[in-house]
């Protein structure tokens, strides 16, 4: 197995010890090649270091973890945030494809999030600045999601997306303009996040943007017309709650 080179950036020694030993226990392939406790210390770090993973705190002595994060140019290492903080800022973390770890830290999110390291110097850039411009607005619903494909990261508005379709094991988003994104997650990864207030499940395998519906086929089941001419098919049992959803939604 690969040896993966990880710094711990964390302010408080208690977790420092415990994200240590829980790494040296139960993930034996990662090496902690050092720990930092603030800002300038881990940019030292990680420039002298080359670190695979990051364990970033979010709040440290002397700022936060995006200032570690802005002083990187072009960082190629993983950072798996630590946090405690709000659930607004766990959605924030969901939409720009990034790992996290709530505190007090859970062995199994641990383990996850290590698994889910990807070897070959990634470029995380798009991914930490959208994270940024995110995180520090007021909360609100978020209108931009980071999705993983296979050329890196994209950033997508959700309002342009026109419906998300599963096809085996990956993901199509179709975009107004025509575009379509692959993405390597699922679709019930996408279903809990997606905005349900915007988005409607209508068969096992289609999430559409209900802003982009068009017309209704009559009948049982059949079939939603959407922008950019797209029919996508609507499950019988889903049909009747779908249409009461519709009727709601007076601006539609």
């Amino acid at each position: 197995m690969i040896k993966i080179k990880a710094l711990i950036v964390e302010d408080e020694l208690n977790n420092q010890e415990l994200l240590t030993n829980l790494l040296k226990q139960y993930c034996e392939h990662v090496e902690v090649c050092g720990v930092a406790e603030s800002v300038s210390d881990a940019v030292s770090k990680i420039e002298s270091h080359s670190p695979d993973i990051v364990f970033l705190d979010y709040q440290l002595q002397g700022g936060s973890g995006f200032d570690v994060l802005d002083a990187i140019d072009n960082p190629t290492f993983k950072v798996i945030f630590i946090t405690g903080y709000s659930e607004y800022a766990i959605k924030a973390f969901k939409y720009a494809a990034l790992d996290y770890i709530l505190k007090p830290i859970n062995i199994s999110e641990l383990v996850d999030a290590v698994k889910r390291f990807e070897p070959g110097g990634k470029n995380y850039s798009t991914n930490y600045s959208y994270l940024k411009a995110q995180i520090v607005q007021t909360e609100k619903e978020l209108d931009k999601m980071v999705i993983p494909d296979k050329k890196g990261y994209q950033v997508v508005d959700l309002n342009e997306v026109i419906f998300v379709q599963a096809i085996n094991s990956f993901v199509k988003f179709y975009l107004v303009g025509g575009e379509v994104i692959v993405s390597t997650q699922s679709l019930k990864y996408y279903e809990e996040l997606l905005s349900k207030d915007l988005y409607f499940k209508i068969h096992k395998s289609y999430i559409i943007n209900i802003y982009m519906v068009k017309s209704v086929s009559p009948g049982r089941g059949g079939k939603v017309l959407l922008s950019g001419g797209h029919g996508v098919p609507i499950a019988i049992r889903r049909k009747p709650i779908f249409l009461k959803f519709l009727k709601s939604r007076p601006g539609l």
